[in-house]
């Protein structure tokens, strides 16, 4: 058995059984359920033919820690083969992530409630509003962000037109490292753990904002097939937003983050609000 220990869980691959072990080590306040939504999230998926690992078991264990029992996917990540020629496996992961376009039905927007397994607000621009300002106050008040740039971000977010954004899975996390190719050439997505309800290109918006917008972005976004403009005030606060959201998560838990500040200025210093 290997055991690798991440930041929120620790992972356990049983060569004996197949199957990998995901174990949350850290319960969040706004989020203490994650690996139960998360199995939830994997089963729908399957359910829709996206490429994903099934669930063989959740649980609690005596020491109240979440246990989620996966199916392993026998491969190479994406992160340990990165090359121009393999940007086009993001199409295929886009492909994977356009069927998602199906998944919901009027189940709210945002977080996942483990009970319900609806989304925790009413429509999308209210879970925007409630995430930029507790994580922009978060950095505010670490001196990553300014009180002028968060006022800016909250008058745009309030002019732009978010209420034809249909309800449907996103990742949060779509990166090299979460996309795993089989030995058959299969394309698959992990760690779902992040998932809420909201709008597709946001999933899109985050990976641009994390790794630009080259061949990996342009291949992804072509799987997808959505329509809007990278200049546009929607797509633009997205990126935003994405970014606040992972430089929180890397100043929480120490890992280097002064790259993505600079980032998140010059994307501040590009927005134009109305």
């Amino acid at each position: 058995m290997k055991v690798r220990k991440g930041r929120l869980n620790i992972i356990e691959i049983r060569n004996d059984t197949g199957s990998i072990y995901k174990i949350g080590i850290i319960k969040e306040k706004s989020r203490p359920y994650r690996l139960k939504v998360e199995a939830w999230v994997l089963s729908q998926l399957n359910s829709l033919g996206v490429n994903v690992p099934r669930v063989f078991g959740y649980y609690q264990d005596q020491e109240g820690r979440e246990v989620l029992i996966l199916q392993r996917i026998y491969g190479k990540r994406l992160s340990q083969i990165m090359s121009k020629k393999n940007a086009q496996v993001m199409l295929k992961v886009g492909t994977q992530l356009a069927l998602l376009r199906s998944s919901m039905k009027s189940q709210g927007y945002g977080w996942i409630d483990p009970i319900s397994m609806t989304g925790k607000f009413d429509d999308w621009r209210s879970f925007l509003l409630f995430y930029l300002q507790k994580y922009g106050d978060l950095l505010k008040n670490r001196g990553t962000l300014s009180e002028e740039s968060l006022k800016k971000l909250l008058h745009l977010l309030d002019s732009i037109n978010l209420e034809d954004v249909k309800p449907c899975l996103v990742h949060r996390d779509i990166k090299p490292s979460n996309i795993l190719i089989d030995k058959n050439g299969e394309v698959w997505i992990l760690d779902w753990e992040n998932t809420i309800i909201g709008d597709q290109l946001f999933d899109l918006a985050i990976f641009g904002a994390r790794f630009g917008e080259g061949e990996f972005w342009k291949n992804l976004a072509k799987g997808l097939e959505l329509e809007f403009e990278t200049s546009s005030p929607k797509y633009m606060l997205y990126k935003i937003i994405g970014l606040i959201g992972v430089i929180d998560f890397c100043q929480q838990y120490g890992l280097h983050w002064e790259g993505k500040q600079r980032r998140l200025h010059k994307l501040l210093q590009k927005l134009q609000t109305p």
